[in-house]
């Protein structure tokens, strides 16, 4: 661990389970991908102190036009650009490759990234990239966050508390588990009904914890969380099994939701 809040994470590169200190030796571009509040920034953070580096968003790296002249480039948020524009991941892929670095590194959430990106990095470095998943935290690492996060508090006793939640899965998010923690604190070393411990997780997730993103236009997180129950709730009710993002299957497939994904006050 290099510093307080941050622990040695798991990767999974190929069908191999490696420590993420394998990601510090090696290939040319590192493609890191993980899920929503998995930890990524925070590894990309760690990579950044290793070699030395300042690590840069990928909205920010899109209109930055002054560089140092670094070996490394850490560039973290692909997928905060994907949403906003697809092209414009093409051009950062490009720009990277034009400031000649020795190494590289890309962090998107896993649902952002698509093989066509691979192969873009794969066609503008001329060599294979490495992709790297970062895995759920395991038991140890679990533990070794919650101590480094709440070092002050016993691991066993909030395990054993919170054992009768039947939440363990969740754990495996740091995210998660350090909403977790928080309630455990804020409760005095417990927890309150399952009900109230899920509303609270719910409204913290819907948080935006990320300082860079711009949030002006964002709606409140009241209002977040009241549309995604109601997005739920009529998908549940409607009977389908989820929800298309293309339009010509979702017409066909899920036309109740179709209609409702359609609605501009939900913003989905």
């Amino acid at each position: 661990m290099d510093q307080i809040g941050y622990i040695e994470r798991t990767v999974q590169i190929g069908d191999k389970l490696e420590s993420d200190r394998v990601l510090q030796d090696g290939a040319t571009v590192t493609i890191l991908l993980a899920e929503p509040g998995a930890g990524k920034t925070e590894l990309m953070k760690s990579l950044a102190r290793y070699f030395g580096v300042q690590r840069i968003s990928a909205s920010q790296f899109r209109h930055k036009t002054k560089f140092q002249d670094n070996p490394v480039l850490i560039i973290d948020g692909i997928d905060e650009v994907a949403k906003i524009d697809q092209s414009a991941v093409d051009q950062l892929i490009i720009k990277a490759e034009e400031l000649g670095p020795v190494r590289v590194f890309f962090a998107s959430r896993s649902g952002q990234w698509e093989h066509a990106r691979t192969v873009a990095v794969t066609q503008a470095f001329g060599a294979n990239p490495r992709i790297a998943y970062l895995k759920p935290l395991n038991e140890d690492e679990q533990r070794r966050l919650f101590e480094a996060y709440k070092p002050d508090q016993n691991y066993n006793n909030f395990r054993n508390t919170l054992s009768a939640l039947d939440v363990g899965p969740l754990l495996g998010n740091p995210q998660m588990l350090k909403i977790f923690a928080d309630a455990y604190v804020h409760n005095g070393g417990k927890f309150g009904t399952k009900r109230q411990v899920f509303t609270d997780a719910i409204n913290q997730l819907a948080r935006e914890h990320n300082d860079e993103i711009i949030q002006s236009h964002r709606k409140p997180t009241p209002k977040l969380v009241a549309d995604a129950e109601e997005v739920f709730c009529k998908l549940l009710l409607s009977g389908a099994s989820g929800v298309s993002l293309t339009e010509r299957n979702s017409d066909r497939d899920f036309p109740f939701i179709t209609g409702l994904l359609k609605d501009k006050s939900y913003g989905c």
